[in-house]
């Protein structure tokens, strides 16, 4: 608890973190249902960017990016929205292990420090918000990524792809940053290449086995 205490004076996740500990007292796990709704006076991007950690590493998580990436697209219609949404009773039922989810804030949080010297100059008296069509874009690109990280591929980076790109379209909308706007932007076109690649060599991979099995078999 002394790294959740450290964390207590910091804006934005002071409040999501004194709930989720508060949640979390005398509990083995949390329902997804549970953090969201720890997490949700932050709003949903805060949400989003939580959520998302998990698969920020290269090896895909099968059994739990479906009901995730759907809860992150689903998030990401509220970024749209400027409000929250309700998420399925099926997947807010799904269960992560407190210690887990700690973790993540934790993790979170350290990121936070790490992040505020780079937004620093963002924060002053002449800093400027994000327009409501770049928070409705970021969204948008967080449903469609949200929906890429749903998929149950057992493929390296189907995962870690449209999650950092989730991660920083979040962290963009939270911070309203245009710093990490940029970073968001490139992610976006990183993604754009490495699913057109996975798709072209699919549909090459395909046919060439159609072809190969022409010839075998003639």
């Amino acid at each position: 608890m002394n790294s959740v205490n450290s964390m207590l004076q910091r804006d934005p996740l002071a409040e999501a973190v004194i709930c989720l500990a508060e949640a979390a007292i005398g509990r083995e796990h949390l329902t997804l249902g549970e953090i969201l709704e720890a997490v949700g006076s932050q709003g949903p991007s805060l949400a989003a960017a939580l959520l998302v950690l998990p698969f920020l590493q290269p090896i895909p998580l099968m059994g739990l990016s479906s009901p995730m990436g759907l809860a992150i697209a689903l998030l990401g219609v509220g970024i749209v929205r400027g409000r929250e949404v309700k998420i399925p009773a099926r997947i807010a039922s799904v269960k992560l292990p407190v210690g887990s989810v700690l973790k993540l804030t934790e993790c979170l949080g350290a990121f936070e420090l790490k992040l505020k010297p780079y937004l620093k100059s963002e924060t002053g008296p002449n800093s400027h918000t994000l327009s409501g069509g770049v928070r409705k874009f970021l969204g948008s690109m967080i449903v469609i990524h949200g929906a890429l990280l749903a998929l149950p591929l057992p493929i390296p980076f189907s995962n870690s792809m449209p999650a950092w790109m989730c991660f920083f379209a979040a962290l963009t909308v939270l911070f309203s940053s245009r710093r990490l706007l940029i970073v968001s932007a490139a992610l976006v076109l990183g993604n754009i290449i490495f699913w057109a690649s996975l798709t072209i060599g699919a549909v090459w991979g395909s046919t060439s086995l159609v072809e190969w099995l022409g010839t075998k078999f003639t």
